[in-house]
């Protein structure tokens, strides 16, 4: 596929596995500044987690990721070939064409 093709993703896709005791309905972008789940979660629930996830991983922010910092946006999923990665967000206005995203910048 072409950087312009798009491919139908799911919750699963965006998944983390940690360890066999936790899995994070997100992932983090290459650089750990961003992290991005599947679908608009509640926003408390999701700052929640990802706080648990950073405490776990010992990572984070000074300060702890509120409701306040979690947006909820719509993006186009862009196949990519060859790179270290398969597919990538770009955000976009809600249409057919994109989908649900929940998402907090570190």
């Amino acid at each position: 596929m072409t950087d312009t093709q798009t491919r139908t993703l799911t919750a699963k896709d965006f998944e983390t596995v940690y360890d066999d005791n936790h899995t994070f309905p997100f992932f983090e972008d290459e650089n750990g500044y961003g992290i991005y789940g599947y679908g608009h979660i509640d926003k408390a629930e999701f700052a929640r987690l990802v706080s648990e996830y950073d405490a776990l991983a010992q990572f984070g922010p000074d300060d702890e990721i509120t409701a306040d910092d979690v947006n909820h946006t719509h993006a186009k999923v862009i196949e990519v070939a060859d790179l270290d990665y398969e597919w990538r967000l770009e955000f976009a206005p809600e249409s057919a064409d994109t989908i649900p995203v929940t998402w907090v910048q570190r």
